[in-house]
């Protein structure tokens, strides 16, 4: 699948270079891409080793991805990276929520199998995108929901009856808004950048769907 970089740390703190060098003692800068995030300056100085080659790495989605088994791979991947670093600020005392926590095997196959919804968007079109969009936030959170219900010792303890369910829904529900928003707004971020880059006119299959 396509990707791209931005260098945050390079050779000499160069822009336009995202390879670590062969050459053992050359100098590593920050890039002015770097300088201007003062949010990831902070985080990358709690590393407690010397920093090289630094950088933001895009990996497009399911929907653009050809191999499949990379399409579930990089998302997870993705999530472990992420998962890792609150952990490492957690150990380092810096953030309070810790990166590993039970049952976060369950959570990584249900969120491995939200990739699915990234195959039916083979034409890329606004109906489907929108679709995929809410679908996958709502069935995560009835999954997970159910399955922190079903848990021996998930959740708040309901009981395992059709009202301890809702219950559990219930208290899952806050949660719900945000995901649902932050889903469709990185969905019209990422396809409409993706759109913008291809030069495709992203209401065109959309358009041609509703002439058929």
């Amino acid at each position: 699948g396509d990707w791209s970089a931005i260098p945050l740390r390079s050779v000499n703190g160069n822009a336009d270079n995202i390879i670590v060098s062969p050459i053992k003692d050359v100098e590593y800068n920050d890039t002015i891409f770097l300088q201007q995030c003062p949010y990831l300056k902070n985080v990358l100085q709690n590393f407690k080793c010397p920093l090289q080659t630094v950088r933001l790495l895009k990996l497009n989605a399911g929907a653009v991805i050809k191999d499949k088994k990379f399409a579930f791979l990089l998302p997870l991947l993705s999530l472990f990276i992420s998962d890792a670093l609150y952990e490492l600020l957690y150990i380092n005392g810096i953030g309070n929520i810790s990166g590993f926590y039970s049952g976060q095997i369950t959570n990584y196959l249900i969120f491995g199998g939200l990739t699915v919804f990234g195959f039916f968007i083979k034409n890329l079109n606004l109906k489907k995108i929108a679709i995929a969009s809410v679908a996958a936030p709502t069935v995560y959170f009835v999954i997970s929901n159910f399955l922190v219900w079903l848990s021996p010792m998930g959740g708040l303890m309901r009981p395992k009856t059709f009202s301890g369910l809702m219950m559990t829904f219930g208290d899952g529900l806050p949660f719900y808004p945000w995901s649902l928003a932050s889903t469709v707004v990185f969905s019209a971020l990422f396809f409409g950048s993706y759109f913008l880059m291809t030069k495709q006119d992203p209401t065109e299959n959309f358009a041609t769907e509703k002439i058929k």
